[in-house]
This record gives C-alpha cells, structure tokens and sequence, in this order.
C-alpha cells in the first residue's frame, strides 16, 4: 500500500497564522523522504485519527514531518514535554495566544472539519516523559474536543507497542481511528533510497557511481549471508541514512572515489559500525594537506600531528559544538602543544570543517549518529561527562535508543554489555518489535551446567514471530558484588543472586510490568516505581535476603494490580511497615504443605514448574538437556518444587538416563509448555498442564 492511498482522506490544508510555533510547529522546508512499505491494520469510512505504527529506526519522524509539510499540516513532539489532560488546549491556547478565545474555536472547528491537520509524534518518548496514564489523558482530552470529525485531522505516529496501547485506548472511548503500520524496506530499494537521497542533496550521478552504490550493497549481502537478516540490515530507514550519507560524502570529496568495506568485517553486527568508522577517517582526511605541511616542525613530537582530528578529537568536538555552538582550541588538551602560528590555523580550519561535519545537518547532530555518540559517550571513560550530559538533555527530549545503538555499542563493547547499561540495550532491542514479532529478555544465567556461585550471567532476547523464536544472548559483564541496574523492566524475567537496583538513569522513574524479577537483594532508588499490569498481565517479585528504599523513592501499583511479591520471611513484619504499599499483594510461591494452598494454586504450580525446568534452560538446546540428578534433587527437595518434579517424572517429562536427569523437549512440546510462556507466568497457555496438574495431586494425596 502507498502512503497517498492511507493519507487519501486527508485534506491538503493551509498551516495556520499562529503566534507561536514552537510547540506546534510549521514545517517550512522539505526534508528527504522515501516512503517505507505500508500494512493496513485497521481501517473505518469515517475516522477521527491516523495511526502510524513501525519499529524503531524504520522512519516514523520523517513520515511525521513529511505528512506535516505535504498536507499543511502542524508537528507536534509530543515527547518534548510532559502532556496530560489539558496539553492540547494548552498547546492550541500557547499558540493562538492568550486571551484570543475566537481564533482558537476557529482552530479547533477547522480541526473537525478536516480543513486542519495536526500531526502527533514521539509518542514512545512521551509515555517515559509522562507515563502512560499521561498519554490516556492527553487521547482522550484531544477525542472530546473533536467529537464528530468529519474527516481526520490527526495523525499519529508510535512505536509497535505504544501503538496498540493508543489503539486500546481509542477503542474504549469510542474514538475511530485507521492504523498502518510501516515495514522494511525491502532489498531492491536500498539502491534506490540512497540514489534518490543523492539527488535530493543535489549530487549527480553517472554511471559508473550508480554502479558503485548497487556493488556496494551487493558486499553488505554477500557478508551478511542469511537472507532474513538482509532485510533486517539494509531494510532499517536509518542504516539506509547512513549508508547514503557516507556515499554523498565520498561523491563530494576531491576523489569522488565510493566507499568500500572494510576487508576484516564479515559479521552483520559490525557492519554500521564500520561504516561510521569510515565516515570519521574521511573527515580526518580533509586535514591531511595541514598536518602534512606541519609535520616536519615537530620531529620527535609527530604524535602531537597524528591525533589532530582523529576520532576521540572529533567526538569530543562534535559534543562541544552541538551543546555550545562554539569551537575552541581548548576543548581538545593536545591542541595546546602545537606551535602558536600553528594553533591560530588549526582554529581556523576547525571553523571551517567541523560545522560541514559528516553527522551534523544544520548545526545539530543528525539521529541517524546520535546513537553512535551515546555508545561512544557510554564506553569510554575519556568521555564520561558527556554521557552525563547526554542522558541528562535526553530525559527531558527522551529520543529512544535504536538499533544502530545497539550494534555500535556491541561492536565496541565485545558483544558484551556492562551492568549498569542493561536498560539502553534493552530498549533498542525492543525497538524491533512489530505487531507480528514479541520480544522477550531473560537474565540469568545461560546454561544448564552454569548454576553454581558466581556463574557468569547473560541477557538472552527472545522474539517470538509466528511461532518461531530467534535468540540473541549477549554476556553481563558485572565485576564481582556489582549489582544489575534496571531503569525499566518491561517483558522481562531476572533471576540472579546478588542485588538488583532499580534507578533513574535514562528516565526518571521505573515502570514495571509484565515482569518476573527474583534476587537475593532488591534496591528500590527511582524517584517512582510502578508496578503496572493490564488485561492478563502480571508482576513478579521474589526477594529472598534484603529490600531496600531511597527516602525519596515512592511506590504505586496500578492498572488491574496483578502484582506477587514475596519478602523475607525472616523479617517480613518489619518489610510490612516499611513497604505498606505490597502489603495487599503479599504472597508465598513456594509452600511445604498443600494445605498452605490459599487459592491460587495455579500460581504456585507455575512458580515449581519454573523452578524445575529451568535448571535445564531448554530453549538452548536442539536435543534432550541433562542435569545431575544430584543437582536437581538437592534444589528441588521441598514445597511445590518437589511435587512439580515428580509430577514432571510422573508424566515422562523428566526421565533418568544414569546419573542425570533428561527433560524430553518433544513432551514439552506436546503439553504446551514454552519456556517464555512459564517465565511470563502465562496462564491461559499453561492451563492444560496446571489441570493435569490438579488431577495427579488428588491421585498422589
């Protein structure tokens, strides 16, 4: 489906004469875009918004501002600041100016009419910056001031999740509304995207350049292999962006010579990486003549010449510049050693480069680079402080981490990730997901023969896609009495000993859900943790030594409150006092006696089937995983563990081979028993086997 058959409806509409465009804003030039592939998800003849929904990376910002300036419409990031249940009247109020009542009725009856266009974005930003019941408000504020649209006046844009959230919403007030989502690009467009891009920026090509491009991409398939993973690289909005900026970079150059790879990356997850680092050699490159000229000045001393403008000095630069606008000698310590004549031409070729910098546009950094900088800021100490100040400026704007983050991150950091970054990877992995694909991330340990005391802990995404699951483990790197920090625990499942913080890092405050997170010690420090569940949703919380909070950290429960928590027994009375607000969600998992059952059996019954199948871990493995039976008998002796053994025994699910204990995968397969299913506590999945369950106990009284 095309983009002017989902945008049919619209009205070509006039922007508004406004006072103030700085929350609403006019789009007043054209910026590159190339229309991604479009499903429709849902669809109705007279509908109030329209709903764009994709993956991060796959171009939602550029369709938002293209709808904005084709259609004369107004943009809105709505991630920018916190909205609520009067921003919209605000906003409309802030832009029209105080006190100018008529013009802003005139607004809103252009708006039902259609003949107004007000185009939302960022709303995945928004509901870190406002939460969820902050967007709730703000859709149903904006569904009550235009009741009875003739035709729609607003669109929408989310990522997947966000979405169907905006969907539900929608849904339940009676707002109608039309949703597409956006795909990947598919392979034959690659070339396509960066001619085009070309020629937007006013670079021609012959035929021997256009060749260069298709060859180009041809390499990056031909080391990538695997054709699903084609799609997902060169289908990506933003490593397309990259891919086009590094070949108008190397049109415009003296040589105009094409970019080529690099011979020692064969691995998809190096790729983007690679290709910035390219890009960064090639603005060294443009001072080449410079420090050729210099060099012989400072014999002995060449390494002063070799690091001008190398890459530690380009990012450096590049963070001064965008949060300063200014260009100092000063920013850089080695520049200090070069020879006063010499520092008064560096400046002054540093104010002529650095502003045509590759991953600057118009003076700020372009997003496409903006996740490269964060890894960089992240990982290396040098740049410390800018991390700092980077996460400070993003928990106000909130752009979320993507893919290209991910991969650069991983590329540097040895496919491992740090404890105390967790959250940023998780949500760049996240941000793949799409209305087909689920994506799930377990902590832990990996294998089955990898459970004893310090045992090194990984986390493992799963994305579930028609049935189909695909893995991706990456190891903790958590030197030794460090503890996990989670800024979001969302689809999540942690089983660690040791501590678990939860913290404000990217955003704020902490949102719980859908979660299972079990530790020997749990430090509540956010300013706000909500443990929130909708619909068939449910939290889990298993505290075995200690839990802790900040003077300031505050804790609610919200949505339908499905939360289990289970707190030291050994100081339960005090933890009561000190953590009232679990006090009506108190449970025990694991009981000794079946007559300690309090009515939700169910619960304990997943919690044993849990505990026993995963000292297997049997998604890692094609054939029957084994374990000591030694092993499994010493931690699955007592309560609900040791009555779901033997009656996983019972029912050949679990058999002896020797001295191990084997778990029959084809059996598991036959009872309906996933292990993303028993770790998300998924009930109505596992009802069949809790039910079989139930008749073994009554036989086995």
């Amino acid at each position: 489906m095309k983009i002017e058959t989902a945008l049919q409806k619209l009205h070509h509409c006039k922007v508004p004469e406004l006072k103030d465009y700085t929350t609403l804003n006019k789009i007043t030039e054209a910026a590159f875009y190339y229309p991604s592939p479009l499903k429709e998800q849902l669809t109705c003849e007279k509908c109030r918004f329209i709903l764009f929904s994709a993956p991060g990376a796959v171009g939602k910002t550029a369709l938002a501002k293209h709808i904005a300036y084709e259609y004369g419409g107004l943009y809105w990031n709505i991630g920018a600041k916190p909205v609520g249940d009067t921003a919209f009247a605000g906003a409309i109020t802030h832009a029209v100016g105080v006190g100018n009542g008529a013009q802003q009725d005139a607004l809103y009856a252009s708006l039902r009419s259609g003949d107004s266009l007000i185009v939302l974005d960022a709303f995945d930003e928004a509901a870190l910056l406002s939460k969820k019941e902050g967007v709730r408000d703000f859709l149903i504020e904006i569904g009550n001031i235009l009741p009875n649209a003739d035709v729609p006046s607003i669109v929408l844009t989310a990522r997947t999740e966000m979405a169907q959230y905006i969907r539900d919403v929608c849904e339940e007030h009676g707002f109608s509304l039309a949703c597409y989502e956006l795909d990947y690009f598919e392979e034959e467009n690659a070339s396509d995207f960066i001619e085009k891009y070309l020629s937007f920026k006013n670079v021609s090509l012959n035929a021997a350049q256009k060749s260069s491009i298709f060859n180009y991409i041809e390499d990056i398939k031909r080391r990538i292999g695997d054709q699903v993973q084609i799609r997902q690289f060169i289908g990506y909005a933003q490593v397309l962006s990259i891919l086009a900026r590094q070949f108008e970079q190397a049109f415009k150059s003296v040589s105009g010579k094409a970019p080529q790879l690099s011979d020692h990356v064969d691995r998809a997850n190096f790729l983007i990486y690679d290709i910035i680092q390219n890009l960064l050699e090639r603005e060294q490159e443009k001072l080449k003549a410079f420090k050729d000229h210099i060099r012989g000045k400072y014999q002995g001393r060449e390494n002063i010449v070799d690091i001008l403008y190398s890459k530690q000095e380009q990012i450096v630069r590049l963070f001064y510049y965008t949060l300063t606008g200014g260009i100092s000698l000063d920013d850089v310590f080695v520049c200090k050693s070069l020879l006063p004549e010499d520092q008064m031409t560096y400046l002054q070729l540093l104010k002529e480069w650095l502003p045509q910098h590759v991953f600057l546009d118009n003076g700020k950094l372009m997003p496409i680079f903006n996740d490269y900088m964060l890894a960089e800021a992240l990982l290396n100490s040098e740049l410390e402080l800018f991390a700092e100040t980077y996460q400070e400026l993003e928990s106000t704007s909130t752009k979320l981490p993507t893919r290209v983050f991910m991969e650069c991150y991983l590329a540097m950091n040895n496919n491992c990730v740090n404890s105390d970054h967790i959250y940023f990877l998780d949500m760049a992995y996240s941000s793949q997901a799409s209305t087909e694909s689920k994506v799930f991330c377990d902590i832990g340990v990996l294998g089955a023969d990898e459970e004893e005391k310090n045992s090194p802990l990984y986390m493992t995404f799963i994305t579930n896609q028609g049935g189909h699951e695909e893995h991706q483990t990456i190891k903790i790197q958590c030197p030794e009495n460090e503890p996990i920090c989670l800024n979001r625990a969302e689809n999540i499942n942690v089983c660690v000993e040791g501590k678990v913080r939860l913290v404000s890092r990217f955003s704020q405050d902490v949102i719980i859900r859908e979660a299972s997170i079990e530790c020997d010690q749990l430090a509540l420090e956010a300013q706000e943790i909500s443990f929130e569940t909708y619909e068939k949703e449910e939290n889990r919380l298993i505290i075995h030594k200690e839990i802790s909070r900040t003077p300031i950290s505050k804790i609610y429960v919200k949505g339908t409150k499905e939360l289990r928590v289970e707190l030291p027994q050994e100081s339960n009375e005090i933890y009561k006092g000190a953590f009232y607000e679990f006090n009506d969600y108190l449970f025990s998992f694991d009981v000794d006696d079946e007559a300690d059952l309090n009515g939700d059996e169910d619960e304990q019954f997943i919690h044993g089937l849990k505990k026993v199948l995963e000292q297997f871990k049997t998604d890692k493995y094609n054939s029957d995983p084994a374990k000591y039976k030694e092993k499994i008998d010493a931690r699955c002796h007592t309560g609900v563990k040791a009555r779901v053994l033997q009656f996983l025994k019972d029912e050949n699910l679990i058999y002896e081979d020797g001295m191990m204990y084997k778990c029959r995968l084809t059996k598991m397969d036959e009872l309906g028993i996933s292990r993303v299913a028993y770790l998300q506590a998924k009930k109505e999945q596992l009802m069949p086997i809790y039910n079989t369950y139930r008749t073994w106990c009554k036989e086995h009284k």
